[in-house]
């Protein structure tokens, strides 16, 4: 009879460390994910001061990154290439309300390189001038 006690004393303890190791069990890279987020600015244009935001969105094997712009005083369908660090991710045409966004999906065939905080995105103008700048 105490044979058995031991027995299932033992198995009960054996159930809980099971239980307790995989709720202290280290999150798979798979399971995590990593979002980040910049606020853009830079000096006015023509007295308008243009400003916007950049997001990146990890998780899995999908990446989203993301960038609006607004009040960016330059003609409509004035193009921005919009980079981070020094790869350009795309293009802004911006909009006669002097706005424009950018939105690549790996999900949809788009490249976004994974991203970290530290990394610095930019929206350039033609002539290769910088008019918004942000840090993840």
């Amino acid at each position: 009879m105490r044979k058995s006690k031991w027995t299932a004393s033992g198995l009960v303890a054996a159930m809980l460390l099971t239980v307790v190791a995989g709720i202290m069990a280290p999150v798979t890279a798979e399971a995590a994910a990593v979002k980040l987020k910049a606020k853009l600015t830079g000096p006015a244009i023509g007295g308008q001061v243009p400003h916007g935001v950049a997001k990146f969105k990890e998780k899995g094997a999908n990446r989203r990154f993301s960038t609006e712009v607004e009040d960016v005083n330059l003609a409509a369908g004035t193009v921005l290439h919009v980079f981070v660090n020094s790869t350009e991710l795309g293009t802004i045409t911006l909009s006669a309300l002097q706005k424009g966004e950018l939105e690549v999906k790996t999900r949809d065939g788009g490249v976004v390189p994974p991203m970290a905080k530290g990394d610095v995105v930019t929206v350039v103008a033609p002539g290769g001038v910088t008019i918004l700048s942000g840090t993840f």
